[in-house]
């Protein structure tokens, strides 16, 4: 599995499995001459892995590296961008919460939630480095967040 030959592009940087699908971040990818604006491409078993998705980030810019962490269950992806600016704060980073609308294995649609930012957050703490899901319970970490002492946050994003 290669969607492109792209160099630097760190596809498989993250990966995750739920069921027939997989998802892998490829962080360091080119979008629309962006570099390391970051790609997750999806997969799906028809008897062998196939690519059937990508997923990009809607108002995407340079150096956030979206597909940094991945996790997938529930027909949610949950992807980190831990280098983004927000606010003028240098790599404070994001998560974000995609819905697999259609659950056609050939053709899923991807339809993006929300960011899931952080009251609180600063320069330099990478939130999104980690994530992780199960049902429509969430985590997303910085383990430079406060100082380098860490945080993790729970959520519930049942609809």
């Amino acid at each position: 599995m290669h969607p492109n030959n792209q160099p630097g592009a760190q596809f498989g940087y993250s990966v995750a499995i739920n069921g027939f699908t997989i998802v892998a971040g490829a962080p360091g990818e080119t979008v629309n001459s962006l570099a390391n604006r970051g790609r997750v491409y999806s997969y799906y078993n028809y008897a062998f892995w196939q690519q059937n998705g990508d997923i990009t980030l809607p108002s995407s810019v340079a150096g956030e590296r979206f597909g940094s962490s991945v996790s997938f269950a529930s027909g949610f992806l949950i992807a980190g961008s831990p280098e983004k600016t927000v606010n003028g704060n240098t790599y404070q980073g994001e998560t974000h919460l995609i819905k697999q609308t259609s659950l056609l294995p050939a053709t899923p649609v991807w339809e993006y939630k929300r960011k899931i930012g952080l009251e609180n957050a600063g320069a330099n703490d990478y939130w999104g480095k980690s994530v992780a899901i199960d049902g429509y319970n969430i985590i997303t970490a910085s383990d430079q967040a406060q100082n380098y002492r860490g945080k993790v946050i729970f959520m519930n994003i049942e609809e």
